[in-house]
C-alpha cells in the first residue's frame, strides 16, 4: 500500500514537473500566427509576421516584425535578428499574400510550408488586394490574434457556403491534378474592416484574375455544391423578390460525345424553402411553380455567365477538365486546354421549392 502512494506521489511529481517544462518553452518562443508577402520594387520580397503576445489580464497584443529578403530563408534570418525569443511555425494559421506577390507566384513559398512538419495541412492561404505588410501593421482588431481572426472569417464564410472549403493541402492537391486549377479566398478592406472581397484564380501557381463577390454563391455552388445554402434572386414575373434558404444542392456533370466534341452538361437539383418574398403573399402557395420556373431562369444564366467567363480566361477552378478525364480514355490535356474555351457547357437548375411559410 505504501509503495502504491510513493508511486502516485512521483506520477504526480513528474506530471507537474513536464507542465512546468512546456510552460517555461512556450515562454521562450515567439509562435507566429501569421506570415504575410509583399513584392518590392527591387525583384525582392517582405515578409511580415504577426505574433500574439497574452498578457496576465487575458487581453492579446500583437507583435510584427518585417523583413526583406530575395529568398524565404533570407527572410527568416533577417527576422530573427529582430527578436529575443526563436520564431516558431507550430502555430501558423495562414499565410497571406499581396496581389503583386501572388502574379509572380506563389508554389515556391507556399512548399516551404507544405514540408514544414510543425505546420498544419489545414493552415489558410489568401490573396490581401493591397499591401500586406501595411495590412498587418496598422490593421487592429481588439484583443485578438489577428492570424487567428483571419482564419475564422474564411472559414465562417466556408460553414456559410459562400465559399468553398479551403487549405494548404486543398491547394497543393488541386495544383498537381490534371483538368483543374487551384484558387484562393481574396481578401480586402472596407469601412476599417478586413472581408472577403471574391476569389483569386490561379494558373500554374500564379495568380492570374479574380472573381468579384457576386460571383461568390454560384461560384461555390458549382464548386461544390450546398447543404444549407440560400439565394435572394428576383422573380421578375411577379415583381418581386425571394429569399431561399437551407438549399440542398449538388451539382451533377454529365458528359457525352466523344473527347474530340464533348457535349457538357450541368444538372443541379435544388431543393429548399422560401424565407422571404416581397410580393404580395396572399395565395403564394399557388405561385410556388412559377417561383421555381423563375429561379431555374435566372440560376442557369447566372451559371453559364460565369462558366463561360471562366472559358474565356482558359481557367478551370470547377475542374470540368478533371472529369472528363475521368470520363473519356483518350483524354489529353494538352488537347483539352486548347478547346476548353470553346466547349458548349449548359447549365439545368430543377428547383423544388419544399416549403412557403413567408415574411414579407
Amino acid at each position: 500500500m505504501m509503495i502504491r502512494i510513493i508511486s502516485l506521489i512521483l506520477a504526480c511529481i513528474l506530471l507537474m514537473a513536464g507542465c512546468t517544462t512546456k510552460q517555461e518553452i512556450l515562454d521562450d518562443i515567439n509562435l507566429i500566427t501569421l506570415i504575410g508577402y509583399d513584392h518590392t520594387d527591387d525583384r525582392k520580397s517582405q515578409g511580415t509576421v504577426a505574433v500574439p503576445q497574452y498578457k496576465p489580464d487575458g487581453t492579446v497584443q500583437n507583435e510584427y516584425y518585417s523583413a526583406i529578403g530575395e529568398i524565404g530563408q533570407d527572410i527568416g534570418q533577417q527576422l530573427a535578428l529582430q527578436t529575443q525569443r526563436p520564431l516558431v511555425n507550430g502555430k501558423l494559421e495562414i499565410v497571406l499574400f499581396g496581389i503583386e506577390f501572388a502574379e509572380k507566384g506563389v508554389i515556391e513559398t507556399n512548399d516551404i510550408f507544405r514540408r514544414d512538419p510543425s505546420v498544419s495541412a489545414n493552415m489558410k492561404l489568401a490573396v490581401y488586394d493591397g499591401n500586406v505588410h501595411d495590412f498587418i501593421v496598422n490593421h487592429r482588431i481588439p484583443n485578438q490574434d489577428l492570424g487567428m481572426a483571419l482564419t475564422k472569417l474564411i472559414e465562417q464564410n466556408s460553414k456559410q457556403e459562400t465559399f468553398p472549403r479551403t487549405n494548404i493541402h486543398l491547394f497543393f492537391r488541386t495544383y498537381f491534378t490534371k483538368g483543374k486549377d487551384p484558387f484562393l479566398p481574396l481578401l480586402g478592406m472596407k469601412d476599417g474592416k478586413v472581408y472577403l472581397k471574391g476569389v483569386s484564380l490561379f494558373k500554374e501557381g500564379k495568380m492570374v484574375s479574380a472573381l468579384p463577390a457576386s460571383d461568390l454563391t454560384m461560384f461555390t455552388l458549382l464548386h461544390s455544391g450546398f447543404d444549407s445554402g440560400s439565394f435572394v434572386l428576383p422573380v421578375k414575373e411577379l415583381n418581386a423578390e425571394v429569399s431561399l434558404g437551407h438549399i440542398d444542392a449538388e451539382p451533377k456533370v454529365e458528359m457525352r460525345g466523344n473527347v474530340n466534341s464533348p457535349q457538357i452538361t450541368y444538372t443541379i437539383k435544388l431543393k429548399g424553402l422560401i424565407n422571404e418574398y416581397s410580393g404580395d403573399i396572399k395565395g403564394i402557395e399557388k405561385k410556388v411553380k412559377l417561383i421555381e420556373k423563375s429561379v431555374n431562369s435566372v440560376l442557369e444564366k447566372r451559371a453559364e455567365s460565369l462558366i463561360n467567363s471562366l472559358q474565356q480566361q482558359g481557367l478551370d477552378p470547377l475542374g470540368i477538365g478533371k472529369r472528363a478525364n475521368a470520363h473519356y480514355r483518350d483524354w489529353d490535356v494538352k488537347e483539352w486546354n486548347e478547346q476548353y474555351p470553346e466547349l458548349d457547357i449548359k447549365v439545368k437548375f430543377q428547383t423544388n421549392i419544399t416549403e412557403s411559410g413567408v415574411i414579407r
